[in-house]
């Protein structure tokens, strides 16, 4: 299965998509609400922020627009990729468009940095909104939450590198 189109990616950060559909859940409607979808968007925002402090090069100045940092050669977005959660966990990506040097080509890499817990998961203790660190590209490390998206005073163990 290939990656969803383009136009799928950021349901969450436009708003244009307020549930996931059962075609993309078999079996399964859950309904995303303005607070979440917020939250998420918040959350994006902050790592996209944490990466353009990361490296402050004056030679390079990054700009940071909601979960995209633009630079003169590279565009990063923190984005969902709504063709990959399961029924609990929403995959947060990091995408890393380059321009190569002296030349018109883009060279794009994707990366999965965390999930989201959707519902409540009774199995592992977690509550809807838990952020989870990304243990392989379609799977959280279930040890602990690294925080949660309604509060961002809880991102203390998160970076734009991923969780810790």
């Amino acid at each position: 299965m290939g990656f969803p189109e383009p136009s799928d990616v950021r349901f969450v950060m436009s708003g244009s998509r307020k549930m996931l559909t059962s075609a993309e859940i078999p079996g399964r409607i859950i309904y995303m609400d303005d607070n979440f979808d917020a939250a998420v968007a918040t959350y994006c925002a902050f790592l996209a922020a944490d990466y353009a402090a990361w490296f402050p090069d004056p030679r390079f100045p990054k700009t940071v627009d909601g979960p995209t940092v633009t630079s003169s050669f590279q565009t990063v977005t923190f984005e969902v990729v709504s063709g990959k959660q399961t029924r609990k966990y929403l995959p947060i990506v990091k995408r890393i468009m380059t321009q190569r040097f002296n030349s018109d080509v883009t060279d794009g890499s994707r990366s999965g940095h965390s999930f989201i817990v959707i519902q409540d998961d009774s199995t592992y203790g977690f509550k809807r909104g838990d952020i989870l660190k990304a243990a392989t590209w379609k799977a959280p490390a279930m040890n602990f939450a690294r925080g949660t998206i309604f509060d961002p005073t809880t991102y203390t163990h998160i970076t734009w590198a991923g969780g810790f």
